[in-house]
């Protein structure tokens, strides 16, 4: 039988031999392993995963122009067999939805949705002419990068990020203010508020129960140390998470904040209407801001996110939250560039807040990769974009190092008892 430590070497020497890219530099858990599912994909931004029969995931590209790839792993080995470009030329289209053989995009202003989108990319050809759905948000790049996803209510989700740092937020289009969350019906009617005060928010998922949760990025120039960013859940539509007035503040070590511990800081230059001085500004964010499940540590960009529904990894991964932590740009030292996992108990609180990779931030400062999303593939591995090393990655769990692990426990240990 191979030590658990040469089953874990050859698996290294697998994943780094076949790529330029740097996987070596990449830090897992024991027992799983990362190789490139594509490396076609320049500035891969959000995924979405096809639930046909054919093994596709969708990657965008939210550069100006920007567009859309179909990747398609044919044979089912875990790299992609080819990369199709499907769309080009869009006003930075960064958020993607896969729901019932649609693909919805959506740019700056508009949402479009493609059907059959699945055909185009088994045959490798553009998608057809798509249709419209919305086409109403105002033209404005800072935070405009949208992010979609289908909620278990067949309504699409649809953040609109505030268009500052840090500014008092107006209506965007009809009763829908910036730094939001919203969702309209398929077709692009209806469209409603579910939650405010939310600065940014470039990921979102339900848990197996239905609730949602979503990512936040914290505002800039506060210092190295606050606030963070940090994963909120919205158990019911209307509630307020606090920007501009409020800011949250992690408890414990920067790099890995302890689960689920938090402050308000309240924003130096903005105050509520009841708020004459700190005391009662304060009193307001505590009283009226719905409070972070787990603050994630200041300025670590944390954008895409999902919950593992199971299957794959070991079950002790199930319900955890992985997030994309595409790394800071305003702190000295630098934080992020990494996958952070968050366990969550069934009533929804915190109970370990852990780092699953790194290294793509080198202990030289270097950083040769920044992940932005993650979503659960129909093998059960995990895709992981990065659009600094333009590359889509496959995280799975080799279940032979599980089954020697547990072989290895079993096995009775004598004593050395020295020579006969």
């Amino acid at each position: 039988m191979l030590s658990l430590k040469l089953v874990g070497l050859l698996a290294l020497i697998c994943i780094c031999s076949a790529d330029p890219i740097p996987l070596e530099e990449v830090d897992l858990p024991p027992g799983f392993i990362v190789n490139v599912f594509t490396n076609a994909t320049p500035k891969a931004r959000s995924l979405a995963v096809s639930g046909g029969d054919s093994s596709i995931a969708y990657i965008s590209n939210d550069l100006l122009p920007g567009g859309v790839y179909g990747a398609y792993d044919k044979d089912g080995d875990g790299v992609a067999d080819q990369t199709v470009t499907l769309l080009s030329g869009l006003n930075q289209p960064n958020g993607i939805a896969w729901h019932k053989g649609s693909l919805f995009v959506a740019e700056v202003t508009r949402v479009t949705r493609y059907d059959n989108a699945d055909a185009s990319v088994i045959a490798n050809k553009l998608l057809p002419p798509g249709k419209v759905i919305f086409d109403h948000f105002p033209n404005i790049t800072w935070h405009g990068n949208k992010y979609i996803r289908v909620g278990p209510d067949e309504r699409l989700y649809i953040d609109l990020g505030a268009p500052c740092n840090d500014c008092k937020l107006d209506n965007a289009v009809g009763n829908v203010s910036f730094g939001s969350i919203n969702s309209m019906r398929l077709d692009g009617a209806d469209l409603q508020p579910f939650a405010s005060g939310i600065r940014n928010t470039v990921g979102f998922d339900w848990d197996a129960n239905g609730t949602f949760y979503f990512t936040n990025n914290g505002i800039d120039q506060l210092g190295n140390d606050q606030p963070d960013d940090a994963l909120n859940v919205a158990p019911k539509p209307g509630l307020f998470y606090g920007f501009p007035y409020c800011h949250v503040v992690g408890v414990g070590n920067p790099q890995l904040r302890l689960q689920g511990a938090s402050q308000y800081v309240p924003d130096p230059d903005f105050k509520p209407n009841n708020a004459t001085n700190n005391a009662t500004h304060l009193a307001f964010c505590e009283e009226r801001v719905q409070p972070p499940v787990q603050p994630l540590g200041p300025h670590v960009a944390a954008l895409g996110m999902r919950f593992w529904k199971g299957g794959g990894f070991p079950s002790s991964y199930n319900g955890t939250v992985f997030i994309a932590e595409h790394g800071s740009w305003a702190r000295d030292p630098a934080i992020g560039y990494r996958l952070a996992a968050v366990k969550l108990a069934p009533n929804g609180t915190a109970v370990r807040h852990t780092i699953f990779a790194s290294g793509w931030l080198l202990r030289n400062g270097t950083v040769w990769g920044r992940p932005v999303d993650v979503a659960q593939a129909r093998d059960n591995s995990l895709l992981v974009s990065d659009d600094k090393a333009g590359v889509v990655y496959r995280i799975s769990y080799n279940s032979s190092f599980e089954a020697a692990a547990t072989a290895a426990a079993a096995t009775p240990v004598t004593a050395y008892q020295g020579p006969p």
